[in-house]
């Protein structure tokens, strides 16, 4: 099963240049996969309450336009992995309203007992519920480089970012101007672009 919803990002989202940060890249992912988690009847904080809550083993995210202020973002996620194992997968795929492609990733999720404290398995029922799919997001064996640790701390995360840099700023021509020096010569002249008057004392 396919779980889709459209999030707008708030100006908390972004950084200083305009780009959604890293941060709330992952935060947003996290939202949207614990509101797929909601509609099968397996709310995390309930989960949690309980004492039975899913935690995140790694991150694995390739960036190929980040997000920037007025995108608007449409999430699809879904999980795939086998049954009665204790972590499954999680894909992402974020695209703008155009269905343009703006990023794609992958979470490790692991369903943890806090009593026993450790990983517990999980069952063929919850595991269904989620109606898992065969979809990978990433090739086997593709590379992943670590680009950014931008994460939150003690789970693993690699982010590739393809998004362009911006073309630099041409740098403005120096504007010429005028010296008042009274070793300068009556005549006056000009050195390096720089014209050179005689200075009789006078302000004006």
């Amino acid at each position: 099963m396919f779980y889709r919803e459209d999030y707008r990002p708030r100006l908390a989202d972004y950084d200083r240049r305009g780009r959604l940060s890293y941060e709330a890249i992952l935060q947003i992912l996290e939202t949207a996969g614990s509101h797929h988690s909601d509609t099968v009847n397996d709310s995390v904080i309930a989960g949690s309450q309980s004492g039975i809550a899913w935690i995140l083993a790694d991150w694995h995210i390739r960036i190929q336009k980040r997000p920037e202020s007025g995108d608007e973002l449409h999430i699809v996620t879904w999980v795939r992995g086998k049954a009665r194992a204790s972590a499954i997968l999680r894909g992402f795929l974020v695209t703008d309203k155009s269905g343009n492609e703006m990023l794609r990733a992958e979470a490790r999720t692991a369903l943890y007992d806090a009593e026993r404290g450790r990983p517990t398995r999980i069952s063929e029922a919850l595991f269904a519920a989620y109606g898992p799919e065969e979809k990978t997001v990433f090739e086997e064996g593709a590379v992943r480089l670590t680009l950014h640790a931008a994460c939150v701390e003690q789970i693993a995360c690699e982010v590739i970012d393809e998004t362009p840099l911006p073309e630099p700023e041409p740098e403005p021509e120096p504007e010429p101007y005028t010296i008042l020096d009274p070793t300068v010569q009556p005549q006056g002249g000009v050195r390096d672009g720089v014209t050179y008057v005689p200075y009789d004392g006078v302000v004006e």
